[in-house]
């Protein structure tokens, strides 16, 4: 098997994708909210920005910001290691929650952040589980949009206009 190399990078906002382990039961809604209670706590901890966030069944996807001279590998390390024992805890079960590895990429443009954006939000109705965005309970539509408050606020960020800008 291939290692592949992590994006040292920092200053960058990512899109990270965090899926379920092969063969282990997906999240139901009590675990969604232990996963939405270990990211809240690792942002307290780790000082990291979260500008974005849906918990769908069998993964979850973040636009983060880690803290200067963090990655963002310790910032998922931290949430996925956290939810994983709470999770477990839950279940009566050990092991592995979380692949070990999650996908990310940072975003270079502001139209970039907007896309990521919209595919996060509209992830659970895409896959079938709602059909109203206002109406999924594990996503920060609600709160980004200003309609409701969402169950994990997030940072704001004052972009330029312009599409094709740099972030």
């Amino acid at each position: 098997m291939s290692r592949l190399r992590r994006l040292e990078t920092t200053g960058k906002i990512f899109f990270v994708t965090c899926n379920v382990a092969q063969g282990v039961e997906s999240l139901s809604p009590p675990e969604r909210n232990l996963l939405l209670k270990a990211i809240s706590e690792a942002r307290q901890r780790l000082h990291f920005l979260l500008f974005a966030y849906v918990v769908m069944p069998n993964h979850w996807h973040g636009l983060i910001l880690p803290a200067p001279r963090q990655t963002i590998g310790a910032v998922l390390h931290a949430i996925k290691r956290t939810s994983a024992l709470r999770v477990n805890r839950r279940r009566g079960t050990t092991g592995s929650l979380w692949q070990a590895r999650f996908f990310e990429g940072f975003l270079r443009r502001v139209r970039d952040f907007s896309e990521a954006v919209a595919y996060i939000h509209t992830n659970p109705v895409r896959d079938g589980f709602t059909s109203e965005l206002t109406s999924w309970p594990w996503s920060s539509y609600g709160d980004f949009t200003g309609r409701k408050e969402s169950a994990l606020p997030v940072d704001s960020i004052n972009l330029p206009l312009a599409g094709s800008r740099r972030i």
